[in-house]
């Protein structure tokens, strides 16, 4: 994961998938990839340093690489948690 000045980029290898053929979708702050080779299904959660829509996604294919472009002028950030104290 790499994040650039406008956006974020997740860079995923699928050893034995194509790339074109997996599905990506966003939960919340989580970015999911499905794929399904011939053998079994492969499932990926990566967590995200904010929210995103949909809108905001982009997904290229090169080398069989499978990369995906969030645009962060249009997350919402994550408030970190608090801690208890004493």
């Amino acid at each position: 994961m790499f994040e650039e000045p406008d956006h974020l980029l997740v860079a995923v290898i699928l050893p034995g998938v194509d790339p074109a053929l997996a599905q990506v979708e966003l939960s919340g702050n989580l970015l999911v990839i499905t794929s399904v080779p011939p053998s079994s299904i492969h499932r990926k959660e990566i967590p995200l340093p904010a929210v995103f829509d949909q809108e905001c996604m982009s997904r290229a294919e090169r080398d069989g690489v499978l990369e995906v472009r969030l645009d962060l002028n249009r997350a919402r950030r994550i408030a970190p948690e608090s801690g208890g104290g004493d």
